[in-house]
């Protein structure tokens, strides 16, 4: 398998339970993930669900199998960190070293650029000053 092999598309609540899969070895062999225990699926799809309110959940797929899940979410809760975000990659043990996590953050940043641009659009039209903002500056440089 190679990075080309692989298909990216957005994961859904509904895939918790293949999704934990690749988590639980982490959790339970490693300090990674700063858990202690394993979620049920449900709490799993509820933390997809929520992630995807406001963030990118997107999941690696390769030969019709789930390889690796990359996603992002608040790196902190105060406001003035609206522009940053926290990414998580994780890949399922007997396919790592392929390329998947690579390709899972290089999805991850195009779309965290694509939506941080549209915020940046948003809120220079908001602000209807005429004037080019400096979020607007910083998405002409990262195309």
């Amino acid at each position: 398998m190679t990075p080309e092999d692989l298909t990216i598309r957005a994961a859904a609540p509904a895939d918790a339970a293949a999704l934990l899969e690749i988590y639980a070895p982490y959790v339970e062999k490693t300090a990674v993930t700063f858990a202690y225990a394993v979620p049920s699926a449900e709490e799993f799809a509820g933390r997809i669900a929520r992630t995807l309110e406001r963030y990118p959940y997107l999941i690696a797929m390769a030969e019709g199998r789930i390889m690796g899940y990359a996603c992002a979410g608040p790196f902190k809760e105060r406001a003035a960190y609206d522009w940053a975000a926290e990414t998580t990659v994780y890949v399922r043990r007997d396919g790592r070293r392929r390329g998947t996590g690579r390709a899972l953050y290089a999805a991850l940043e195009r779309q965290n650029r694509n939506e941080m641009e549209a915020k940046a659009v948003a809120n220079k039209a908001a602000k209807n000053t005429g004037k080019k903002s400096v979020h607007s500056k910083k998405a002409a440089r990262n195309r």
